[in-house]
């Protein structure tokens, strides 16, 4: 009589039929997902955008319409709306739904500089370009050795420390007209309105500015009498009274 064949059991670790069936139906969802119609972007909405920046967003906006949600890429996307150096950061959620959101925020800044045309700073001390600057910004004018061409600062100036004293100095000026330069040695000179301060080198320059609103305090109407105070030394201030009509005030 033949002898009969034992079966082969199949390998334990062998996938099951089913197994298998579902990790391809998972497959098949996936990919109906990247590239169903389905889910393709048909809203926008654009959050903390300034007017100026409107038509330009909303053409960005406009081409993620009509894209399956998983195929957009947001990388992309924030490196389009970052093109402009006045945005600061951005963040993109969109779902299967067929919605998604642009978030955006700018940088903010506290100055410009006097004679580069378009060159924002910020309180961090960042220089960027910038078309979209008021007018009315503070205005820091540098020497021409601590400004390079492409816009970087030459040097150990403190361009931090003097966006900071433009930002300290907007508390104090009652909305006088302010600017800063920075002359020969680095020492820091501060108007505001027809005032000057003289403040010296850019250390300790919230000290010095402490001394100024206490002294503005006592004497709000101080700028309108004296043309110049120095505080290069702190513990001695001095003032130079305006002089009209050969007068001194």
């Amino acid at each position: 009589m033949a002898k009969k064949r034992k079966s082969r059991s199949s390998s334990p670790d062998a996938p099951k039929p089913a197994t298998i069936l579902w990790v391809l139906l998972v497959v098949n969802v996936v990919l109906g997902l990247l590239y169903s119609r389905i889910t393709a972007i048909r809203k926008v909405r654009v959050e903390g955008a300034y007017s100026w920046d409107q038509p330009r967003l909303e053409k960005i906006a406009q081409g993620l319409k009509g894209i399956p949600c998983a195929q957009i890429n947001p990388n992309r996307v924030g490196s389009d709306v970052m093109a402009d150096p006045d945005v600061y950061g951005v963040d993109l959620d969109r779902n299967l739904f067929g919605s998604a959101v642009i978030r955006l925020s700018y940088r903010n800044p506290v100055a410009m500089l006097a004679d580069e045309k378009g060159v924002a700073i910020t309180i961090d001390g960042l220089e960027y370009p910038s078309e979209h600057l008021d007018p009315a910004l503070p205005k820091i004018k540098l020497q021409a050795t601590d400004v390079k061409p492409d816009m970087t600062l030459a040097g150990p100036l403190n361009l931090a420390a003097i966006a900071k004293l433009v930002a300290k100095s907007e508390e104090i000026a009652g909305g006088l007209p302010i600017s800063v330069e920075v002359g020969d040695g680095r020492e820091v000179c501060l108007n505001i309105g027809t005032g000057r301060v003289k403040l010296g080198s850019s250390d300790g320059l919230d000290a010095k500015m402490s001394l100024l609103k206490d002294q503005l305090k006592k004497d709000p109407n101080m700028f309108s009498r004296v043309e110049e105070i120095n505080l290069t030394v702190p513990s001695v201030p001095t003032q130079k009274s305006k002089v009209v009509s050969g007068v001194k005030q």
